[in-house]
């Protein structure tokens, strides 16, 4: 499954030691400013599952629009688009 993320997601967050462990453990590239985690646009490749826990585990704390996206390419059956 292709997530494709094309604006800056920003939000505060008591949890950012707890964020940035699911984050690095599916290698989503992010920063940290004291209580605010930073995403910047990037493409996440993750099973289906790892998707689904990477949405209700991280990003309920951004703001963002979901679009299915044929922009995955070749070979893949499903993406997302969040922007």
């Amino acid at each position: 499954m292709i997530l494709i993320i094309t604006k800056d997601l920003k939000a505060e967050c008591e949890f950012t030691k707890e964020i940035t462990s699911i984050l690095e453990d599916y290698s989503v590239y992010h920063k940290i400013n004291e209580n605010e985690v930073h995403i910047p646009p990037q493409k996440v490749i993750l099973s289906e599952i790892d998707m689904n826990h990477l949405f209700s585990d991280i990003f309920i704390y951004f703001t963002y629009l979901l679009r299915y996206g044929e922009i995955g390419g070749d070979g893949c059956d499903f993406s997302l688009e969040l922007f």
